[in-house]
């Protein structure tokens, strides 16, 4: 079932770095990734669908222990 989106959407704002939307906020950066790890990155980011950003953010979240 699809969800009509009834909220007016604004324009997205940046500061210093942040992302900030109407259901969303989001931290913008950019990182060197030696050239292994890209590898493999890349490889298991097709099993996620080809999201790259989806793959890190379930990475880090395991590595600080904030999965439920």
């Amino acid at each position: 079932m699809n969800k009509k989106n009834t909220n007016t959407r604004n324009k997205r704002t940046q500061k210093d770095g942040w992302n900030t939307g109407v259901f969303t906020t989001k931290f913008r950066t950019s990182i060197y990734i030696d050239e292994t790890l890209g590898k493999v990155m890349k490889k298991k980011s097709k099993e996620y669908g080809g999201n790259m950003s989806r793959l890190i953010n379930e990475s880090l979240r395991q590595h600080f222990g904030m999965v439920v």
